[in-house]
């Protein structure tokens, strides 16, 4: 089913019930859009003082399992989180050490993604191959702020320029989270709701 916000807001209607409830729709966004965008990469994460922090991109939805890795200022680099051979977990909590090795077999990787060994394939001809190594998302900074681009060929510089340009009045290299005040909400809610309201 297809949908159609118009663009001027004297004529745009609310988007029927069936979009919120469509389990097709949920997944086709996920697809064409959650996939390949932007995302926002949490401080206890990318502030995190380990070397190696495992975690879950969207949890609950994308469940993309990624690894923030940083050593001796060698970073950030954005990593699956799945070895390029079987797709063992590489790490399972937040460590240190310049070294990734999948307990699989033993395959490993530097903190770049590179893949520096793995047992029974020295002899094979043309290894590693690009292939074999991890490949690392792409990462925005925003002041104090990470992000990561998800997908392939989304062109997110326009968006980025015009959010800079929104906020260029702000002193965003010195963001801090203030605990005292931040508050969490769990809404049971379709996101889209919160974009409607918003």
């Amino acid at each position: 089913m297809a949908y159609f916000i118009h663009p001027d807001i004297q004529q745009a209607k609310s988007l029927p019930a069936s979009f919120y409830n469509s389990t097709e729709c949920w997944n086709r966004l996920k697809q064409k859009v959650f996939s390949k965008c932007l995302h926002f990469i949490p401080e206890n994460v990318s502030g995190n003082v380990h070397s190696q922090v495992p975690f879950l991109l969207s949890p609950g939805y994308l469940d993309l399992p990624l690894l923030w890795t940083n050593e001796n200022g060698k970073g950030p680099h954005c990593l699956p989180n799945i070895c390029t051979h079987r797709g063992m977990e590489l790490c399972a909590q937040p460590s240190n050490g310049g070294l990734l090795r999948c307990p699989y077999h033993g395959r490993t990787f530097d903190l770049t993604g590179k893949m520096l060994r793995s047992p029974g394939f020295e002899k094979t001809n043309e290894f590693p191959s690009p292939d074999d190594r991890l490949q690392s998302f792409e990462i925005y900074q925003l002041g104090p702020l990470f992000f990561i681009l998800a997908g392939e060929n989304y062109k997110y510089q326009a968006s980025i320029e015009w959010m800079k340009a929104r906020i260029a009045h702000l002193p965003v290299e010195h963001l801090k989270q203030m605990e005292g005040t931040s508050r969490t909400y769990s809404v049971k809610a379709h996101w889209a709701l919160y974009c409607d309201n918003y």
